[in-house]
């Protein structure tokens, strides 16, 4: 199961959201997350006929309107003989946070007239309706659905969690090894970095903010367990007791670092930016999407 579908229904709302951005979209921010959208050429995929041209071309632009409200002269709108697709300009735009997604097609259409028009047509991704208390949902899928809504981390299974996190670990250099509930003994994942330190992370998916008590309780888990080092994820924050005792006994023999959601969500979007591929989306489509009408815009004076 993947976090972003795309489909003839499914699309439209997402299309209608981006709006005239397509005319102009390099450099703009992916409306899931805010980050900046990577933009790169791609082969036409679509083999669209010339008579496909011709019917995209009269469904996406209001002629009535345009002649009756903007004066436009119908000889304008007659497009020329021969094939209208000549020059072709094919897109993806993704977002490498949160894996968002836009392919775009631009048609440059020449009319009997001295017109030339400009026919684009694209397609997005649309977030996938998950169960985050599946057990079965990849953690990659996981990690995209959670940068764009990552309101709802609170309602992620716990495992799935923890394989969240010794993920992101991995993607920021780490390896990482999920305990398990059977023999965690406090240590959820245990991470090792280059210079062969061990580090044992707790995770804790609460809406409360983590308590003092709880802290102690970790930094007992990392003595029984060995650990001088130690990082504590939560999907909420620390009360400002859990935070001084932190900082307290990492000037002394143990290492704890506090990770709040805010800090996590700093990670997890800096793990998928690592991990993110230059082939993405067309390598992780499973087949050609179909393209939607979007606009028809004059490139040269009326």
């Amino acid at each position: 199961m993947k976090a972003w579908v795309h489909g003839e229904s499914t699309d439209q709302e997402t299309l209608e959201r981006l709006g005239f951005n397509l005319v102009n979209f390099y450099n703009s921010k992916c409306i899931f997350c805010d980050n900046l959208m990577s933009s790169v050429s791609i082969p036409d995929i679509w083999g669209h006929s010339p008579e496909n041209y011709l019917k995209l071309y009269y469904k996406s632009i209001d002629i009535n309107w345009m002649h009756y409200q903007e004066g436009v002269s119908l000889k304008h709108f007659e497009l020329a003989d021969g094939d209208p697709g000549s020059d072709i300009y094919c897109t993806a735009h993704a977002c490498k946070v949160c894996g968002w997604w836009v392919l775009e097609k631009k048609v440059l259409l020449n009319s009997k007239s001295t017109q030339i028009w400009e026919l684009i047509l694209a397609t997005a991704g649309v977030l996938n309706n998950f169960d985050l208390t599946d057990l079965s949902l990849p953690v990659e899928e996981i990690k995209k659905y959670l940068t764009a809504k990552y309101d709802s981390r609170f309602s992620l299974n716990p495992k799935k969690y923890e394989d969240v996190v010794a993920s992101v670990f991995k993607n920021l250099g780490y390896s990482a090894q999920v305990t398990g509930y059977s023999s965690d003994g406090g240590i959820d994942v245990i991470l090792n970095n280059s210079d062969d330190n061990f580090i044992g992370v707790q995770v804790k998916r609460y809406k409360n903010k983590i308590k003092v008590e709880q802290i102690r309780s970790f930094i007992g888990a990392l003595f029984i367990n060995n650990y001088t080092n130690g990082i504590f994820v939560t999907t909420s924050d620390f009360q400002s007791g859990a935070s001084k005792l932190a900082k307290s006994i990492s000037d002394k023999t143990y290492s704890v670092e506090l990770l709040n959601a805010k800090r996590f969500y700093e990670a997890l979007k800096l793990s998928q930016v690592k991990s993110f591929s230059d082939e993405y989306p067309l390598n992780y489509l499973t087949n050609v999407p179909n393209l939607h009408p979007i606009t028809s815009l004059h490139l040269n004076p009326l």
